[in-house]
């Protein structure tokens, strides 16, 4: 039998939970708490008296660094904090120690009260007084040095073994407890209850009818004991359930397809040469009582451009149509393996830190009751690098890839595979195997609109009238649309040609809401999606040879970018009369007739207003001014010849300010017209006033560089505003050899003058290429 203090004996997680009626709050409450040890010395010297959940909490006080800034790649196991700056540290320096314990649900959000509570995970510790919730007086010295001193709240995470869950007035104790390794049985069981569940209970979920094979699959074989595997080429529309593989390549791949492999791999696949991603995934397969799987390099040609370019085209509706897609989100190339063993295992292995906790029954206590495990609640560390679909999203070495983003959005059903443990995500929602609410732990839900519209044609009859009303709601699709492109150009492309082929299947499935699609660009909204800038400094274009994209498309850059968002007119907007038209589009596909692929040209015919813009090398703060955007820096060289040092180079970034200019040189013959504009580079420091610095004339640049106006704010707005319009410019130059009329786009401008000034400005029929 376990030892446990007296303190410890009077712990009740019933008791626990009954205070939280009296009062609850999500950090610790001010009155209602368990009255622990009477000091953090008592507590000590319990543990070192041999009382488990005592030894338990001081562990967890030793190995948690006070400071949460502190926490990220601090801990690896017990005791392995930095004591010095441990909470057992600030604990100890404490005067007033007593120790108090709360119940909590790590799913609640900072608004959340008790109603929302659905699960009991957490057991907060606090030691001394509870800073925290009270109103502190800053200039008081005692409050000041408390603040100095105090102790955050530690959290104890209460686990409970799956299927033998407990629960207090319907709300569940304990997350489920996680298997030590991916690979296990019962987490193969929980990925085929959530396939099961989704198929046959999920109303809002995909049809159960089988999809049509890929033109290439991998016959994994009938069950899970099959040993063999073989590509598979079906010789007429086949259908039946098949899984598509996401992952990362991480370098390359020896073991592909090519046209000397495909014949003898159609008999047999040389399994054990096969990267272990791909290893993983047959046996995920075969457990999941799936026949076939696709995966990239194993079922495109990889020698063959022809064969790419025709497969990957395909690759929307691969992965769209797939029964399931497996996503091997935490490996980092495909040798890194998918059913790795559990970090979490590996850390509780560290030292014998988990503790069983017994829900009352016959008694209400933490006493035992029952010798099987798996009837017992535990209690153990938080993990301080918790991993859930959030983290995996925002900082997994998956969704870094390009290609995996069209590949994650158009598949309607994912299995996760984490470090740690597996999720599910389809159109009813989000799981975990920890149990944990999606509200909680899933990942952002940024793109609704463009899941509706992109499963819609395979959702169940019964949503089919919420799909309709989506696809009208082209605002919001847009919207969506431009969040996508702007999370896509974040991410990396082993080859840039890549960028419109790795998001095909996206642009593909979107255009008959959308309406035509031409460069990245829905011409529905042609004015915004030209409105693109760099997120950093610059956003230079991909060099001329060989060919990607035209100059105005987001596609020719490789940073990430931005889009004005001021451009988003609403429901019924009244069109400025100054605003540009679009005469003629037109863009040549490579070598085939897929627009949404390669390109070979493209341009667009716009007719406009226009200023001439004059770039200037010269530096000078200035208060006001209008904003410019260039895509690529001026030379380094210049600026350096003006005085500009190489380290205060890292501060000049494609970033100009925009000023109105009206002047004559020194020699009284150099006029600049009345509607040039001038650019210059924008450092920060002190504004030094408007215009009170004397314009370098030898700091112009040669190009000769206009403003395009693309964009003005409706009628309406201005009306009920009365202001100047937001007027949003593209900044071009002339294309060498392009003949009359022939620009390219290099960057963007805004500003808010007056009507009766553009209407100054030149209007004039500009051809980008």
């Amino acid at each position: 039998m376990s030892l446990r203090c007296e303190s410890c004996a009077g712990i009740s997680i019933s008791h626990l939970v009954d205070l939280t009626t009296k009062e609850f709050d999500r950090v610790f409450p001010s009155t209602a708490y368990y009255r622990h040890h009477a000091s953090f010395e008592d507590l000590e010297q319990s543990a070192s008296n041999g009382c488990e959940v005592c030894r338990l909490i001081l562990d967890a006080f030793k190995a948690t660094p006070w400071d949460e800034a502190l926490w990220v790649g601090t801990r690896q196991g017990r005791g392995s904090a930095n004591i010095d700056l441990s909470m057992y540290a600030r604990a100890k320096g404490l005067q007033v120690s007593d120790v108090k314990i709360s119940i909590s649900s790590s799913e609640l959000w900072a608004d959340q009260g008790l109603e929302a509570v659905r699960i009991w995970d957490t057991l907060m510790v606090l030691v001394g007084p509870n800073y925290a919730r009270r109103d502190l007086d800053d200039e008081d010295e005692d409050v000041k040095w408390a603040m100095e001193h105090w102790v955050p709240v530690l959290p104890l995470t209460l686990t409970a073994a799956r299927g033998k869950e407990s629960n207090i007035e319907g709300i569940q104790v304990g997350r489920f407890r996680l298997e030590q390794s991916l690979a296990s049985q019962a987490n193969f069981k929980i990925a085929r209850s959530w396939l099961e569940d989704c198929r046959s209970t999920h109303r809002s979920c995909l049809s159960s009818q089988p999809p049509q094979l890929p033109t290439r699959v991998i016959d994994v074989g009938i069950g899970p004991h099959s040993t063999t595997a073989r590509i598979f080429v079906p010789e007429r529309k086949l259908e039946a359930d098949y899984i598509a593989l996401s992952h990362c390549w991480g370098g390359n791949i020896e073991t592909k397809l090519t046209s000397k492999t495909i014949v003898a791999w159609q008999d047999s696949l040389p399994c054990e040469e096969l990267p272990a991603n791909f290893k993983d995934a047959i046996t995920i397969t075969r457990e999941l009582g799936i026949r076939y799987l696709w995966i990239d390099s194993l079922c495109i040609l990889q020698e063959s451009a022809h064969d790419w370019e025709v497969e990957s085209a395909k690759m929307g509706r691969v992965y769209g149509d797939s029964t399931l897609t497996i996503s091997a989100v935490a490996a980092r190339s495909s040798k890194a393996g998918i059913l790795v063993p559990s970090t979490e295992a590996s850390r509780a292995t560290d030292s014998p830190i988990l503790l069983a906790l017994n829900l009352p029954q016959a008694q209400d206590s933490l006493h035992p009751i029952t010798n099987d495990p798996d009837m017992k609640i535990q209690v153990e560390h938080r993990d301080l690098e918790e991993e859930d679909l959030y983290t995996l999203h925002i900082h997994g070495p998956l969704n870094k890839r390009g290609w995996c983003l069209q590949e994650s959005i158009l598949s309607p059903r994912v299995l996760f595979y984490g470090a740690k443990q597996i999720y599910w995500k389809c159109p009813d929602g989000y799981a975990s195997a920890d149990g944990l609410s999606r509200h909680a732990r899933g990942p952002p839900d940024l793109y609704r609109e463009i899941s509706v519209q992109l499963h819609a044609d395979r959702l169940l009859p019964c949503s089919s009238s919420v799909s309709l009303s989506s696809r009208n709601n082209k605002r919001q699709l847009l919207l969506d649309y431009y969040a996508l492109v702007k999370e896509y150009t974040s991410r990396q492309l082993t080859f840039g040609s890549d960028k419109f082929p790795a998001f095909s299947g996206l642009a593909r499935r979107l255009s008959p809401t959308l309406g035509p699609y031409e460069a990245g660009i829905f011409l529905s909204d042609w004015r915004r999606g030209l409105l693109w800038y760099a997120e950093g400094r610059y956003a230079p274009h991909a060099p001329p040879y060989p060919y990607r994209a035209p100059s105005w498309s987001w596609a020719i850059t490789d940073a990430a970018l931005l889009f004005d968002s001021s451009t988003d007119d609403q429901q019924e907007p009244i069109p400025h009369p100054l605003q540009a038209n679009l005469l003629e589009s037109k863009i040549v596909p490579w070598r085939s007739h897929d627009q949404f692929g390669l390109l070979e040209t493209g341009y667009l015919v716009i007719e406009g207003f226009t200023a001439p813009l004059v770039r200037s090398r010269q530096m000078a703060n200035v208060r006001f001014g209008w904003l410019a955007h260039f895509d690529e820096p001026d030379s380094l060289g210049a600026l350096s010849d003006r005085g500009i040092e190489n380290d205060n180079r890292k501060d000049v970034s494609g970033l100009c300010t925009l000023l109105p200019m009206k002047t004559l040189s020194d020699d009284g013959e150099t006029q600049v017209g009345p509607y040039t504009m001038l650019a210059l580079p924008s450092m920060g420091g002190i504004a030094v006033g408007y215009y009170d610095f004397e314009i370098d004339f030898d700091a112009f640049e040669e190009d000769e560089y206009r403003l395009l106006l693309i964009h003005a704010d409706d009628m309406s707005v201005m009306e009920t505003e009365n202001r100047n319009p937001n007027v949003r410019c593209l900044v071009i130059r002339p294309v060498e050899d392009g003949g009359e009329g022939a620009y390219e786009r290099v960057g963007v401008a805004f500003l808010d003058p007056k009507s009766s000034r553009i209407e100054d400005w030149e209007r004039r029929l500009v051809t980008l290429f």
